[in-house]
C-alpha cells in the first residue's frame, strides 16, 4: 500500500507517518487504490518516518486497532479485484515489523512493483489474446528529428530507446524535455528498472544529461532543471 489520495506515487511526499514509540511504532495516514484491503491478513505499507522523513515498508495486520476502510471503488474493469481507501488511526505495532533497514522503503517497492508491473502485462496480453482483438497498427510513425508543427505544437522528436525499443522523447523549444519513462524521479533522477535493453536506455540517459538549459519532464516525479542534477 503506497499510493496516497494527494501524492500519488512520489515517496517525497508521503503523507503517511510512522512515528517510534518506544519499542513501538504508530502509524497515521491514509491510502488509496488499495487492492484486497477487504480481506483478513497482512498488509504491507510505506510510510515516511517521522524523525528522519525517509520511505520506510512496515507489514502489519489488516483490521488491527486503528485500520479501517472505505467503500470500495467503482471500476470499469477487473472488478474480480476491488480496490480500497485504507485509513490508519493510530495504528501500533513493534519495530520488528519493520521491513529491512530504515529508510529503505523505497528501494523495496521498487523491487516489489518490477514484478507486478510484468504480471499485470502478462495478464493483459493474454486478455487480448483471449478476445481475438486486431493487431494495434499505428496510424503515425514519429522518429528522430521530426517535427511536431503539423500538431500545433512546436518541438521535436528524439528518439531514446532502452526503456522500450521505441522509446521517444519531446524537445519543446530547447527549454523542455519530455521523456516519460527514459528516465525516473521518484527519489532522484535514475535509468527505470524496467527495460528492453540496458545498453542503450543508459546511452539516451546519457544523452539527455547532456542536454542542458531544459526543464525535464519525466514519467513519474516532479520536473527538474538539468543543470540541477
Amino acid at each position: 500500500a503506497f499510493t496516497e489520495s494527494e501524492t500519488g506515487s512520489d515517496p517525497k511526499q508521503l503523507r503517511t507517518t510512522a512515528r517510534e514509540d518506544g519499542d513501538d511504532i504508530i502509524i497515521n495516514g491514509s491510502k488509496r487504490f488499495i487492492t484486497n484491503a477487504a480481506y483478513p491478513g497482512p498488509i504491507v505499507i510505506y510510510a515516511k518516518e517521522a524523525d528522519t522523513g525517509l520511505c520506510s515498508a512496515f507489514i502489519l495486520d489488516k483490521f488491527c486497532e486503528g485500520y479501517s476502510i472505505s467503500t470500495p471503488w467503482e471500476k470499469l474493469g477487473t472488478k474480480g479485484s476491488p480496490i480500497y481507501d485504507v485509513f490508519f488511526d493510530n495504528v501500533r505495532i513493534p519495530k520488528s515489523n519493520r521491513i529491512g533497514e530504515k529508510g529503505e522503503g523505497f528501494t523495496i517497492l521498487l523491487s516489489e512493483s518490477a514484478v507486478g508491473k510484468l504480471a499485470h502485462s502478462a495478464v493483459s496480453l493474454g486478455m487480448m489474446r483471449a478476445s481475438h482483438m486486431a493487431p494495434f497498427r499505428p496510424e503515425v510513425l514519429l522518429s528522430e528529428g521530426d517535427s511536431l508543427e503539423g500538431y500545433g505544437v512546436s518541438a521535436r522528436v528524439l528518439e531514446v530507446p532502452g526503456h522500450t525499443r521505441g522509446s521517444i522523447a519531446i524537445d519543446a523549444g530547447e527549454r523542455e524535455l519530455i521523456v516519460g519513462d527514459a528516465l525516473m524521479n521518484m527519489l532522484y533522477p535514475s535509468v527505470s528498472l524496467l527495460y528492453h535493453d540496458r545498453e542503450k536506455m543508459e546511452q539516451s540517459a546519457t544523452r539527455i544529461l547532456g542536454m542542458t538549459g531544459r526543464t525535464i519532464w519525466f514519467g513519474h516525479g516532479k520536473p527538474l532543471k538539468n543543470e540541477d542534477w
